[in-house]
């Protein structure tokens, strides 16, 4: 006889038991029907049963063809003959985006702390029942119902708005309840307030009522976009089997009120749209930025003006186009007078599912000269998309009559045009009466009291680096203080980022720390005179090609007019693309 000791006859009861505990509990995935239609919602449920404590949220794997667009979850307790069954039923809706043969599952999931595994079910996809000879694949059966994203154009360019139009259409359908989700990923572009519009048209000749949200965008970057994440609700009533004949009046409200009807929920996927966006052509260098189709208008003044007494002037901006992104048109520099431009306003508006609006740009200009002093036309360069060519356009030219003034005395070092300065490069302004002159702590416009100063300090910096070869003691200071520059640039990044002023000034923070480190003057060209040495030291055009595309995505955001929230994924990529040219530069020295 096999004598069994105590400790066996344990590990046996403790491994009859785990399996009876397995053994009573049963794990399924159903599935509310094998044959589902594109673009219309299907259920699938998930149960539990047993004599079971704890049960963990399913792990399920669903094609990307397919999404959930609802879940909940059930739980019910019933005792038979004092035996205990627990029932936890996950039930999800969801909507096949693609035709096709696809698998829901396989699922995983914990109950009292042991895995269960449960197979996958198998769905066919198929397209709407009646055909497809109408746009609008995601519809009823009597393709009574109908929607599609529409994009009038498939190409179009940076900068350029694209009206994204979502449709939807029925006819001989009783339709309740419109609810709408716009295309979701949407964070390459400007987006706008969406315009609504309802009206009946013939489609494949059949009336259709439609109603048609417009959404423009403006993209931010090249790239081929698709549009098929749109969403759309809505219920659909339907006379009950047990409804008795239509009411006396004839009439749908009465109809409802004394025969009972049926609500069927729907969700309904519009059918996709695709734009490829490209960069505009080799643009000049006084591209304004601005795409679409726009006129220039300077307001006149005709009273007489006094010498050295400063005057305001005006110029409007009017057009169809990414007005929120354009910058100031150009004057050109004259010795009759100085100009100086003080600050923009704009009024943007949707008009037809199109943005529309007017900028205008303030200056103000000081004469130099007496008598007659013509103020030449500003200059304003756009790209219009449907010409695929830049467009020049000019004010009218402005004669002004000047008295002469005998207290005032032309400064020989004014500088005669602030009209291509960036407001938010100067720290402050000083009106000294006859004259205005601007103070740039930062960019580069000196007085002679600090040309003093600099040439003591560029005496200063030649015997440091006189130094800085005999000795590694102070190579190192140099490695240090660098560092210390580069973690000062970093913090202001930083505090752009928690301030809400990231955008904005991202490319100030930028082009004054990468003037430091290539040892650049900054003046009004700074910014290209920086690609043109970056690309001479470093030589690496992938990373380069990044940073212009990162800095104009800055800008545009920066200076669309609309609000926005700073990203920490942009913050990332700021401060990474910092580091990585700055080390290039210093191993290029």
């Amino acid at each position: 006889m096999v004598k069994i000791g105590r400790k066996s006859l344990f590990l046996i009861a403790v491994l009859l038991l785990y399996v009876s505990a397995i053994a009573g509990v049963s794990a399924q995935l159903f599935l509310d029907q094998r044959e589902v239609v594109k673009g219309r919602a299907f259920k699938f449920t998930i149960e539990v049963k047993g004599d079971i404590s704890n049960v963990s949220t399913p792990d399920i794997t669903v094609p990307d063809s397919v999404r959930i667009i609802y879940q909940s979850k059930n739980q019910s307790i019933n005792i038979v003959n004092w035996e205990k069954s627990v029932s936890h039923s996950y039930i999800y809706s969801a909507i096949a985006l693609k035709e096709g043969d696809f698998s829901i599952g396989p699922v995983s999931l914990k109950v009292d702390g042991k895995d269960v595994k449960i197979k996958a079910e198998d769905i066919k996809v198929v397209k709407t029942p009646s055909g497809n000879d109408i746009k609008g694949g995601s519809s009823n059966d009597d393709r009574n119902v109908l929607s599609w994203i529409k994009i009038d154009k498939d190409r179009c360019y940076v900068g350029e708005q694209i009206p994204v139009k979502v449709i939807f259409a029925y006819r001989d359908t009783r339709v309740r309840n419109l609810g709408f989700e716009p295309p979701k990923d949407l964070k390459d572009f400007i987006t706008y307030d969406r315009d609504e519009k309802q009206y009946t048209a013939e489609v494949k000749g059949k009336r259709y009522n439609i109603l048609q949200l417009t959404y423009p965008l403006i993209p931010l970057r090249t790239g081929k976009f698709v549009f098929d994440d749109a969403q759309i609700t809505y219920d659909v009533i339907k006379t009950s089997s047990n409804s008795g004949p239509r009411s006396m009046f004839d009439d749908s409200f009465f109809d409802d009120f004394f025969n009972p009807f049926d609500v069927e929920k729907r969700i309904l996927i519009p059918d996709a749209a695709t734009v490829e966006v490209v960069s505009v052509p080799d643009a000049p260098p006084d591209f304004s930025g601005g795409v679409g189709n726009f006129v220039i208008s300077v307001k006149k003044d005709n009273s007489q003006k006094i010498q050295g007494e400063p005057f305001e002037l005006e110029l409007v901006i009017n057009g169809v186009g990414n007005i929120d992104n354009i910058s100031k048109p150009i004057f050109n520099i004259s010795d009759d007078y100085s100009i100086s431009f003080t600050g923009e306003k704009k009024d943007t508006k949707i008009v037809n599912g199109k943005i529309t609006g007017s900028k205008k740009f303030s200056y103000v200009v000081i004469p130099e000269e007496s008598g007659n002093i013509k103020i030449d036309p500003a200059k304003f360069v756009y790209f219009d998309p449907d010409k695929d060519e830049f467009i020049t356009i000019k004010s009218d030219e402005l004669n002004i009559k000047v008295k002469a003034n005998k207290d005032f005395v032309k400064k020989q070092n004014t500088l005669r045009d602030f009209s291509d300065v960036k407001t938010d490069m100067s720290e402050q302004a000083v009106s000294t009466g006859a004259d205005i002159e601007f103070i740039f702590t930062k960019k580069g416009i000196f007085y002679d009291g600090i040309r003093k100063i600099l040439l003591y300090l560029n005496a200063f910096m030649i015997l440091l680096f006189i130094v800085y070869f005999l000795s590694q003691n102070i190579i190192s200071y140099f490695k240090s203080s660098h560092e210390v520059r580069l973690s000062k640039t970093i913090k202001r990044l930083e505090m752009g980022f928690e301030n809400g002023s990231f955008y904005k000034d991202f490319s100030n923070i930028y082009l004054s720390y990468l003037s430091d480190l290539l040892n650049l003057k900054e003046n009004k060209n700074i910014a290209s005179r920086i690609m043109e040495e970056l690309h001479i030291r470093i030589k690496d055009k992938k990373l380069l090609d990044e940073l212009k595309e990162f800095k104009d995505k800055m800008e545009l955001k920066a200076y669309s007019g609309m609000a926005f929230n700073a990203k920490e994924e942009d913050l990332k990529i700021a401060v990474d693309l910092l580091r990585k040219i700055s080390s290039k530069v210093r191993r290029s020295k």
